[in-house]
């Protein structure tokens, strides 16, 4: 079975200020809402985060299929605690903690693939939009997928 790791903003959601210029979620504050129009868009007080077409189906699918879904993200902003993230909430609200395995929810300095490499799996499917990330990994002989090189969650097949 593969243990999938997932990056956040940009890779599974995309969030944006009221004037509609892209963020990360930790630049967004509560309280944050379900819109009344998708149950894949949270309001927030200063912007919104929009989950990406298809994400919560390949949750749905990875997880019917015994594969584990993971988080690691360098979205943690240095104020809250992890409960209190602005990403950890965005989960939750979104429903999507019950899928996670695990959560790995650290400051920018994070390098996943170093991370990643430390856990001796060699069914670790990482998938991130950060290039930097993407060597990284590759580096560390971990597998990726950059999230540039598909366009639809639905096209990833796998075994």
């Amino acid at each position: 079975m593969y243990s999938f790791w997932l990056d956040l903003d940009k890779t599974i959601w995309n969030c944006y200020d009221r004037t509609g210029v892209e963020v990360w979620a930790k630049e967004l504050d509560g309280p944050f809402n379900i819109s009344e129009d998708s149950p894949d868009r949270v309001i927030a007080s200063n912007g919104v985060c929009e989950l990406q077409s298809g994400v919560r189906e390949f949750f749905l699918k990875t997880k019917n299929e015994a594969h584990s879904i993971n988080t690691i993200s360098a979205g943690a902003d240095f104020v809250n605690k992890f409960e209190d993230q602005p990403s950890y909430l965005l989960l939750k609200l979104l429903g999507l903690l019950e899928y996670q395995d695990n959560i790995v929810l650290q400051t920018r300095e994070l390098n996943k693939g170093r991370f990643l490499s430390k856990l001796n799996n060699k069914n670790i499917v990482f998938i991130d939009d950060d290039p930097l990330q993407i060597r990284s990994s590759n580096d560390y002989n971990v597998f990726s997928i950059n999230r540039g090189s598909f366009t639809l969650w639905s096209t990833l097949v796998f075994p």
